[in-house]
């Protein structure tokens, strides 16, 4: 939704967007690596507004929510900008001990949504027993080939594995938006923006 080359008169896109979404539904928010990379007094400004909106800004913690008789915890993951490329294993123990410290109390006896914006570490994440997971990060691959999908990561990967759906590892799910923005080039090609809704259903 933002990007650090974007002109602060650019972000009002985005808030614009945010406000009305809040003016409707309790929303919560989570940085990207776009975000990250801003400097103080934008992403501060970027603060301000959605704090203005009442929107919850969710920096590695979470809250608690209760509908229908049932409690639901929200967690927000915000991965540093060193964790967008993991190349050893020095760095996926680094990457867990984030992640642990951000669910520290998760009780496994309520439903618990995990919102992190990288999705290329799924299989790290089912570790940690959420119910399901929302990310976004690689703008569906940015060109989309017809038969082979998503075509590049921004990470400058060649087809990215969790690019755009829902994807399932031992009855754990996540959620991977193509987003309404994209990367750097500001390419998209056969890749429509997605704004994705999800209805919950209790168990009958």
């Amino acid at each position: 939704m933002i990007n650090k080359y974007d002109k602060k008169s650019d972000f009002n896109i985005f808030l614009d967007l945010a406000q009305n979404i809040a003016s409707r539904y309790k929303t919560y928010f989570i940085c990207g690596n776009h975000e990250n990379r801003l400097d103080k007094e934008d992403l501060n400004y970027i603060y301000l507004k959605l704090k203005k909106y009442n929107i919850c800004i969710l920096n590695n913690d979470h809250k608690k929510i209760y509908i229908d008789n049932q409690y639901i915890n929200i967690y927000g993951i915000n991965l540093s900008n060193e964790f967008y490329i993991i190349n050893n294993a020095k760095k996926i123990d680094m990457l867990n001990n984030k992640i642990e410290e951000s669910l520290t109390n998760l009780n496994e006896d309520q439903y618990n949504i995990i919102l992190i914006h990288n999705p290329l570490f799924f299989n790290e994440y089912v570790k940690y027993n959420a119910n399901i997971i929302f990310s976004g990060h690689v703008h569906g691959g940015m060109i989309r080939l017809p038969l082979v999908g998503a075509l590049l990561s921004p990470e400058r990967k060649f087809f990215p594995k969790y690019n755009s759906g829902i994807y399932e590892i031992k009855n754990k799910f996540m959620i991977v938006s193509r987003g309404l923005g994209h990367s750097r080039p500001g390419i998209r090609l056969k890749n429509k923006p997605e704004l994705v809704s999800i209805t919950f259903r209790g168990k009958e």
